[in-house]
C-alpha cells in the first residue's frame, strides 16, 4: 500500500518555490515537486516524450513550472525514503528501464529511493531498485543532449554520491 507524502516547507519561502525534501506524512494530498539538475540547468519534463519516437524516455527542459514539470511523491509505506515519482501531466510513474528511465503504469517496479547528498537537505540522489535481470541499483543520471534529441536525457548510470549529473534537487513547483 502507498501513502501519500507531504513536502514539508519550514518557512513561508518554501511554499513559494524554495527547495524542500520529501517526507512521509498522513496527508491526503502531496504538494508537487520539480525534479532540477544544476548540471544541465534543467527540469525533468515529460512533454517530449512519445512512445513512437522516444519510448518515453525522459528528457530535460528549461524550467518553467508547466504539468509536465511537476511530480508527486507517494511514499511507499514500510520502506524509508522510497517513493514512487508521478507525473502531473499524465499520471505515469518514473521507471528504471534497462538502462534508462521511462515513464510507465505505476507498479512495485516504479518505486525509487532518495539519498540525501551534502547537508542542505534539498539535493538527492534518486536511487532505482534491482530488478528483473538488472541487478545493480543505478542512479538517474542527467546528460547532454544527445544529438537528434529533444533535450537533455534522464537516464542511469552506476551511482556515485560525487558526480554532479546525479545530484538533483527538489523544490516545490508555483
Amino acid at each position: 500500500m502507498i501513502s501519500k507524502p507531504l513536502l514539508v516547507a519550514a518557512t513561508a519561502a518554501a511554499a513559494a518555490g524554495a527547495i524542500v525534501a520529501p517526507q512521509t506524512a498522513a496527508a491526503q494530498t502531496a504538494p508537487i515537486s520539480t525534479i532540477y539538475s544544476a548540471t544541465q540547468n534543467t527540469c525533468l519534463d515529460t512533454s517530449t516524450t512519445n512512445p513512437g519516437q522516444y519510448f518515453l524516455d525522459t528528457y530535460g527542459h528549461s524550467c518553467n513550472g508547466s504539468t509536465s514539470q511537476n511530480f508527486a511523491f507517494e511514499a511507499v509505506a514500510g520502506t524509508p525514503a522510497t517513493y514512487q515519482i508521478v507525473s502531473q501531466a499524465n499520471g505515469q510513474c518514473i521507471e528504471k528501464l534497462r538502462w534508462g528511465v521511462r515513464q510507465a503504469v505505476c507498479s512495485s517496479y516504479t518505486e525509487w529511493t532518495l539519498h540525501p547528498v551534502g547537508a542542505g537537505g534539498n539535493r538527492y540522489q534518486f536511487a532505482a531498485p534491482s530488478i528483473y535481470a538488472y541487478p545493480e541499483a543505478d542512479c538517474i543520471q542527467v546528460s547532454p543532449t544527445p544529438n537528434g534529441y529533444p533535450g537533455p536525457l534522464f537516464d542511469l548510470a552506476a551511482c556515485n554520491s560525487s558526480n554532479p549529473a546525479q545530484i538533483l534537487a527538489l523544490s516545490t513547483a508555483p
